[in-house]
Formats: C-alpha cells, sequence, structure tokens
C-alpha cells in the first residue's frame, strides 16, 4: 500500500509544472525599452583652415552627398589650375612625334651619304679616304640610334603625362578634402564650427544623426529565453508620445547579446522604421532616439537578419 502511494506521488511531481517556468509558446513583451540611434557622426574637418562658408543649420534635414559647408580652397584651386596647365603641355609633348620622324629622316640621309661615298671609291680607288667612310658609317649609326632614343623619350613624356594627370586629381582630391559633406540621410543637431573660424583636421564642426532607422533595445532574462530563439524575430513596439498618445511599429530584432549581464539579463536590439508626421519628406520625425517603449518578441518569426541601412 505504501509502495503503490510513493508511485502515485511521484508521478503527480513529475506532472505538476515547475514553478516559474515561461511557456515556450508565449511571446515575450519587454517594458522600459529605450529609443536609440543607430548612426550618429561628429563631422569632422579634413583639412586646415578657415571655414569659407557654412550652409547647415541645427534641425536642418540633408541627404547623403549633400554639401553643407567648406573650408577656404583658394590655394587647392590654384594648385590645380597650374597642374592643369602642366598636365596639358605634357600630354602634348607626349603626342609628338616629330622627333622620331627627324631622327628616321636623318637616318637615311646618313645612309645615303655613305652609300655615295662607298660608290665612289668602287669607281675610283681610295677617291675618299677610309677614315671619311668610318666617320660615314658612325653618322649612320648614330642616326639609326637616335630612333630608339626618340621613341624612349616619347614613352617617358607618356608616362610622365600620365604623372602630371595624377597630380591633376591629387589638387582635386585636396579641393573636396575642403568640401564639407553629409555622410548618410539625417538631421544636423550640432553646429558647432561657424563661417570665418579656423578648424584643425580632426576637429568637429557639426554633429549629424541618422532617424529614418532607430534601434529599440532591451533586456530579456536568461533563463526564460535564449538568443537563438530571438534573433531575427518579428517585434511589435508601442511607443510612448508626448500627451499620453501612443504608436504602435513594426521592427526585427537585430542582436541578441551572447552576454548575461550581473541581474541574469541579457540585451536584445530591435530595428525600427521611422516615420514623419504627416507622411512628408522633411517633416518632424515620430520617434525620437530617448523615447520609452514596450516590445514585444513574435516567437517564431525568425528570418535574415537585415542589414543596416544606414552603412
Amino acid at each position: 500500500m505504501q509502495r503503490k502511494l510513493f508511485f502515485s506521488l511521484l508521478v503527480l511531481v513529475v506532472c505538476l509544472p515547475l514553478a516559474g517556468a515561461a511557456p515556450a509558446s508565449r511571446d515575450p513583451e519587454i517594458k522600459n525599452c529605450l529609443l536609440t540611434l543607430i548612426e550618429e557622426l561628429p563631422l569632422p574637418a579634413r583639412e586646415p583652415g578657415p571655414l569659407a562658408a557654412m550652409e547647415a543649420t541645427e534641425g536642418m534635414q540633408v541627404k547623403k552627398g549633400m554639401t553643407l559647408g567648406h573650408i577656404d580652397d583658394s590655394d587647392a584651386v590654384a594648385q590645380k589650375k597650374v597642374k592643369s596647365f602642366e598636365s596639358a603641355a605634357a600630354t602634348e609633348k607626349a603626342s609628338s612625334d616629330i622627333d622620331i620622324t627627324f631622327a628616321k629622316a636623318a637616318t637615311k640621309v646618313a645612309i645615303a651619304e655613305l652609300e655615295v661615298s662607298k660608290e665612289a671609291n668602287r669607281r675610283a680607288a681610295n677617291a675618299v679616304t677610309v677614315v671619311d667612310i668610318n666617320r660615314l658609317d658612325l653618322t649612320v649609326t648614330k642616326s639609326e640610334l637616335s630612333i630608339d632614343k626618340a621613341i624612349k623619350d616619347q614613352n617617358v613624356d607618356k608616362l610622365t603625362a600620365k604623372v602630371k594627370e595624377a597630380e591633376v586629381e591629387a589638387a582635386d582630391l585636396a579641393i573636396q578634402r575642403r568640401q564639407l559633406v553629409a555622410p548618410f540621410d539625417g538631421v544636423v543637431v550640432k553646429v558647432y564650427r561657424h563661417t570665418g573660424e579656423w578648424v584643425s583636421p580632426g576637429d568637429a564642426v557639426m554633429r549629424i544623426v541618422y532617424l529614418e532607422h532607430l534601434y529599440v533595445e532591451g533586456f530579456l532574462n536568461a533563463s526564460d529565453y535564449a538568443p537563438e530563439e530571438i534573433e531575427g524575430c518579428k517585434v511589435s513596439v508601442d511607443v510612448e508620445l508626448a500627451h499620453g498618445r501612443h504608436v504602435k511599429v513594426p521592427g526585427k530584432i537585430v542582436f541578441a547579446s551572447p552576454l548575461v549581464q550581473a541581474g541574469g539579463e541579457y540585451q536584445v536590439k530591435a530595428e525600427v522604421k521611422n516615420r514623419t508626421v504627416d507622411g512628408q519628406e522633411g517633416s518632424a520625425w515620430i520617434l525620437r532616439p530617448g523615447l520609452n517603449a514596450t516590445m514585444t518578441i513574435h516567437l517564431g518569426s525568425g528570418g535574415p537578419v537585415a542589414v543596416n541601412p544606414a552603412k
């Protein structure tokens, strides 16, 4: 009887669910998530000099490749002009084959003079001395070598022309390096330097942030969900706005940290696409870094992790 009762209790214990265990089918909901930037850049000066112009203003929305200002480039422009003239002269010289043509013509004359002298000796012995014959023969050899030299000189001129072309490109690059160009689509949130101020290489001139996509960061308990269950999963993000308003946006997990922190939790990041207030380009963004959000992760919806479009 006691043995039968023991086995009954054992079966009951085995069948009971473990206390505190989360059902595998339950989508985790993470509260107090934070919206953060994917991309930001303190745009630096790359060349020394005074700021000749500054078109960027704080709050300005910019497109990748847009010129936002430039450092004084008058010296670089003048240098490019000089290099352009030098390149044109070198190209003109390299394209000329006058020296080769002249060397060939001179060789024909020298050969003809030598043949005339030899013919004279055939008609009358010693009409032309051996010394003169040798001198004319040497002239022919010199003329033939001058053809080779003219060809080699032209090849050198062609290489010199290429060097000058490269110097023009270097001068053009020096001008471009003095341009302050937006590295990605974003918003200027801070202007540190203004027209007339001197900047050195590495000095931050302005700060640009990328707002079209944002991260949503939160933490999961490592004992409830493994990173491989979370990676690539789709998410629903509820963002708290001003005046108690909320907006819901979809996203996708792009990072599940392999590191577990002291509290037994690990970081997860989802990427969401931002949108403007009225849906028009240039309008204010609805989602802003620093806002709080609640993120629901849809288990089993994982797929390839999206590539960050800001890069």
